[in-house]
């Protein structure tokens, strides 16, 4: 037993310091794929190094202090720091510049009072118990989480649908070029117009002088990327209300545009059987370089550095770790900080899609093989690094009010402005092709707004496009989300009879997002009550149309 205390003495300060990064794992088991789980190792182990060697620096400044209790005291303050939105929660109606400052200091006087009971044995023994339990516990989760990440599955990747039979195909002498844009989190004009008081008068006035088609009050297939990319790839919806809980993120998008696994997909089945060569142009959190890479552009430019990306480090991922904590809000002021934003506002700048594939069409030779282009262009989706006019952006801090309200806007009217700049290349460049920009979902406006009404504004969808006359002229309001949007632009594409699915919206159940509502809202009273927040739902879907069945009108005060 003697044995057991000393080794826990010693050493207990290491499971301490590794708890925010198993913790953040536990949290975000399902996003884990072999690509972020290697990028967010990487810099895991990079910053306890530096956690480390901080550790040394303070131990010999303080070498009159006993060796094991500094240990525990600074990992403990570590600990704490990825505590930051608890301390937020009581702290709720302070706001400073210097709110990282604030908690820094706050928690380090936490500590030292912890040390001050520490000397009684029995809270010593408690604070011993509560780390070695709470490790035990998060590596169970995650045990059991990727072990039923592994298990589940909702559709088969080779039970796909035949969009056009071997007859049609012969009959085929039509293949024009197909663009689709996919403006990632992006809201009808009409949305835009109520939230934001403004007016698209002169976007309006570029649809009309170029005969364009825009569907207005549009929804969504499904309310998140992943499975509205992934939807889309099959041509049809692959998961409904019916169906279990569905979290294999290996069969979801981006991973399902891996050679092993796109082969298998109705939408690549289909232009292959129409000798269209496919071409994706995406962003740094899912692209060719990474996941396919015979997908990509060729081009003679740069093209060793491009396929570096393919190896690349994503900042991004550990940017989000760094969110928890108070270590994001002061460093930031730090001239170190520089170089990390630097790299993910440059991270980002990769996903002006539309922007890249421009440049890369101006000397593309097209030969005499019909193309699919998939553009998923990352943007109005946060984080928020351009202005109006598409110039680069310093972005607010993340917990600013504002951040999301004025960020969102200035990339909307970015995209706005890309989008005229891609259809006028396009039209000198391939006048005769078929070209879609639709959103994948829609923004959620505010984090203080309760579920029923985020779940409304995540389902409204932007749908422009550039049809045929025949196409053009049919009456598709109300139809088109991105299962029936690419199944419309395939039939326009090959002059073939318009083959839509029957409507249908979905919106998926949350993870457990109380904790973030209760500290707008105060309800710390009801702070713990999981049991209201459809964790257990979490990976289900249901109709968007039953939004007051699962969240009912009178939530809307907040009440849970």
């Amino acid at each position: 037993m003697d044995i057991l205390r000393k080794l826990i003495a010693k050493y207990l300060f290491i499971i301490i310091l590794i708890l925010p990064f198993l913790e953040f794992v536990n949290e975000n088991y399902v996003e884990f794929d072999s690509y972020i789980t290697l990028n967010f190792l990487l810099y895991s182990i990079a910053f306890i190094l530096v956690i480390y060697l901080l550790l040394i620096i303070c131990r010999t400044i303080f070498s009159s202090v006993n060796k094991d209790k500094f240990n525990l005291f600074f990992s403990i303050t570590i600990y704490l720091q990825f505590k930051f939105y608890l301390l937020k929660m009581f702290f709720v109606d302070i706001t400073s510049d210097y709110d990282g400052e604030i908690a820094f200091i706050l928690i380090i006087v936490f500590t030292i009072l912890i040390f001050k009971f520490l000397k009684r044995q029995a809270f010593k023994n408690f604070v011993n118990i509560f780390f070695l339990l709470n490790f035990l516990f998060i590596i169970s989760s995650i045990t059991f989480g990727f072990a039923q990440k592994k298990s589940i599955s909702a559709f088969k990747l080779d039970n796909e649908i035949v969009f056009f039979d071997q007859e049609q195909i012969k009959k085929i002498s039509t293949k024009k070029n197909i663009y689709f844009v996919v403006t990632d989190g992006m809201i009808p004009l009409e949305a835009y117009e109520q939230q934001y008081n403004s007016s698209t008068e002169k976007f309006r006035k570029f649809i009309s002088s170029n005969n364009l088609s825009y569907f207005e009050n549009s929804l969504t297939s499904y309310d998140n990327t992943n499975y509205s990319f992934t939807a889309f790839m099959h041509l049809n919806y692959i998961i409904d209300e019916n169906d279990e809980i569905f979290l294999d993120r290996m069969k979801m998008y981006p991973n399902i545009m891996r050679p092993n696994l796109i082969k298998n997909l109705s939408l690549k089945k289909t232009l292959d059987d129409l000798g269209y060569k496919f071409v994706w142009e995406g962003g740094s959190l899912g692209n060719c370089f990474q996941y396919n890479f015979d997908l990509c552009i060729k081009d003679k430019k740069n093209y060793s550095q491009k396929l570096l990306k393919k190896y690349k480090l994503n900042s991004y991922i550990f940017d989000r770790f760094l969110t928890s904590s108070p270590i994001k809000s002061f460093y930031g002021r730090l001239k170190i900080y520089k170089f990390f934003n630097d790299k993910i506002t440059l991270e980002f700048e990769e996903n002006n899609s539309i922007g890249n594939l421009n440049d890369k069409l101006k000397n593309y030779n097209f030969s005499t093989k019909p193309h699919f282009f998939l553009v998923h262009h990352f943007s109005p989706h946060d984080p928020w690094i351009y202005n109006s006019d598409c110039s680069r952006r310093n972005p607010p801090r993340e917990m600013e009010e504002t951040y999301p309200l004025t960020g969102y806007k200035l990339a909307y009217e970015c995209v706005l402005k890309r989008i005229q700049k891609l259809y006028y290349f396009l039209e000198k460049k391939d006048p005769e092709a078929i070209i879609v920009f639709q959103a994948d979902h829609g923004f959620v406006s505010g984090y203080n707004l309760n579920q029923r009404i985020k779940e409304t504004q995540k389902q409204k969808v932007f749908i422009l496009m550039k049809l045929n006359e025949k196409c053009s002229s049919q009456d598709l309001n109300g139809k088109l989300d991105m299962v029936n949007s690419i199944r419309l632009a395939l039939s326009c594409a090959t002059g073939q009879k318009i083959n839509l699915l029957e409507k249908k919206s979905y919106a998926s159940y949350p993870r457990c997002r109380a904790l973030r509502q209760h500290i707008k809202e105060k309800k710390l009273k009801s702070f713990f009550r999981y049991d209201k927040c459809e964790q257990k739902n979490y990976g289900k879907v249901f109709l968007a149309s039953d939004i007051d069945k699962v969240y009912p009108i009178e939530r809307e005060t907040g009440s849970r």
